[in-house]
C-alpha cells in the first residue's frame, strides 16, 4: 500500500471517540464526534492553497485530505520529498515529515511553538481506524483516538 492507497482508504464518514490526557494538569477528557474525511488528488482545487500557505509554491503534492469535525475543517496535504502541510481553517500552517509503511501506517512529525508533535494513523482494518498523538515541550499531552467507519444505515425489517 502507498499513502496515496491509504489517503484513498481513509476517506468515509467516521464515528470517533477520542481521550486526551495532560499529565501536567493531572487532566484527562473523552469525547465523542462524526468525522467525514475526503480524499483529495494532488489536482484538487484545495491543495493549491494548502502549499502556498506554507510558502511550498516548489512542492508538489502526493496527495491530501479534507477532514471536517466539530465544525472545523483541516487540510493535510503530503508531499513528494516526505513533508507535509496541515491547516485548520485560517489558522498558519504547520509543516513537517512524514513516513509511511504499510505496517506501521502514517506517521507525522513536526515542531510548532517549542513543542514536538508525533503522531501515528494507521488502519487497524479497512473499517477502523487508530489514531495516538504525542505533544512534547513545556506541556506535555497525549491523545488517543478510535475511529469507524459508517457503513450504511440498517434496513428496517
Amino acid at each position: 500500500m502507498t499513502v496515496l492507497e491509504f489517503f484513498q482508504m481513509r476517506a468515509g464518514s467516521w464515528m470517533t471517540q477520542r481521550t486526551a490526557h495532560t499529565p501536567q494538569a493531572q487532566k484527562a477528557h473523552s469525547e465523542r464526534g462524526e468525522t467525514v474525511v475526503t480524499f483529495l488528488p494532488p489536482d484538487d482545487g484545495a491543495i493549491a492553497p494548502v502549499l502556498s500557505a506554507a510558502q511550498w509554491s516548489d512542492k508538489t503534492a502526493v496527495c491530501g485530505l479534507r477532514v471536517e469535525q466539530n465544525g472545523q475543517t483541516v487540510h493535510l496535504v503530503v508531499t513528494t520529498d516526505g513533508e507535509f502541510v496541515r491547516q485548520a481553517g485560517n489558522q498558519p500552517p504547520v509543516t513537517g515529515r512524514y513516513r509511511f509503511s504499510e505496517a506501521d501506517g502514517l506517521h507525522l512529525s513536526s515542531e510548532q511553538d517549542g513543542h514536538h508533535c508525533e503522531e501515528r494513523i494507521w488502519l487497524a482494518r479497512p473499517n477502523i481506524c487508530m489514531k495516538t498523538g504525542l505533544i512534547d515541550g513545556m506541556r506535555t499531552a497525549t491523545a488517543f483516538c478510535t475511529e469507524v467507519r459508517r457503513v450504511g444505515e440498517p434496513k428496517s425489517a
